[in-house]
């Protein structure tokens, strides 16, 4: 996980399954996800016409609707969080890998979520 940057930084945070996410693919925000939604609502309150995108990826090894519902999990949170502006959502599945899949610890680099702003 990161921190937001100061200042304009949202527009490609990205958080790893493993530290937000159970089996199921329910929300489970860690920390620096926490601080991250906060800054996050802050910033759209004060910028009504920002949209955000939803972005989810999984491992080749999972099934693809675990992004999918790891996206809806996001998108629930954020809206109960107080996020009013527009929300999409993408499941990328494992079609944009970060890393190699033939190891756990590139697998784990894969299953993410990234937040978009546009």
């Amino acid at each position: 996980d990161q921190l937001p940057n100061e200042g304009h930084g949202f527009e490609n945070m990205t958080f790893s399954v493993d530290n937000n996410f159970g089996k199921n693919g329910f929300l489970t925000p860690s920390p620096a996800f926490l601080v991250y939604a906060d800054s996050l609502k802050r910033f759209l309150n004060e910028n009504p016409s920002k949209k955000l995108t939803i972005i989810s990826h999984t491992d080749r090894t999972e099934v693809p609707l675990l992004g999918k519902i790891r996206a809806e999990n996001t998108l629930l949170f954020l809206t109960q969080f107080g996020i009013k502006n527009k929300i999409s959502l993408q499941n990328q599945e494992a079609k944009i890998p970060i890393a190699p899949s033939t190891t756990e610890e590139g697998r784990t680099k894969n299953r993410r979520i990234r937040l978009m702003i546009f």
